[in-house]
């Protein structure tokens, strides 16, 4: 693995949206991910709602549990400035597959700042394609309303992974991450307790 300049992390912001930003001192650690020559650099463009940082494209698909490809994972999410532990790595839960070009629907609404993986196919690439495509990092905002799907605007997406998202409310994602399965576990059955005890009290009231 080689370590990348800095020119990997894309700001929203008009000044720096698309540019290089190796001249800047203050930039995170570099992912340890070789950054795709033939890709280019990642666009906020790429996902609505607009992505507010992207880092990548590295190439390959880094969005498995492999050794390698999960130090990747971090490094990448690392420069956009989420601090992701590795150990919590669930396709069950947060992975989404076989995309085929589609937009990624994730299984647990999207809240607030929240931050996501996807790796597109070669054939999303002008000449020369990367080999074995790409993948870029995303921190967006999902708002209030619960957002269950974004909307890629490159094509040949392939898979998808949902890091960290935050809760109804305005919990934020932060590096809270998101809930372990367990976690939804015991949410879940809390909620059935609560329906069952206001059925109860309405049966008893009538």
């Amino acid at each position: 693995m080689v370590a990348v300049s800095a020119f990997a992390l894309v700001a929203s912001s008009p000044a720096l949206a698309g540019s290089k930003l190796s001249k800047l001192d203050s930039m995170p650690p570099a992912p340890a991910a070789s950054v795709s020559t033939d890709a280019g650099p990642c666009s906020v463009g790429d996902i609505s709602p607009a992505a507010l940082l992207c880092s990548g494209y590295f190439d390959g698909n880094l969005i498995s549990n492999s050794a390698g490809n999960l130090a990747d994972q971090v490094a990448g999410l690392a420069s956009i400035g989420f601090a992701w532990d590795s150990s919590t790595y669930n396709e069950a839960a947060f992975k989404v597959t076989d995309l085929m070009g589609a937009n990624p629907n994730f299984i647990p609404l999207l809240y607030g700042i929240s931050y996501i993986g996807v790796h597109y196919g070669a054939g999303s690439f002008p000449k020369p394609k990367p080999a074995g495509g790409a993948t870029a990092f995303y921190k967006i905002d999902a708002g209030t309303a619960g957002l269950d799907f974004v909307s890629l605007t490159r094509g040949a997406s392939s898979n998808a992974y949902l890091y960290s998202t935050g809760t109804p409310g305005g919990g934020g994602g932060g590096l809270g991450g998101v809930p372990e399965p367990a976690t939804w576990a015991m949410m879940i059955i809390g909620f059935g307790g609560v329906g069952a005890v206001m059925r109860r009290r309405r049966e008893i009231v009538a």
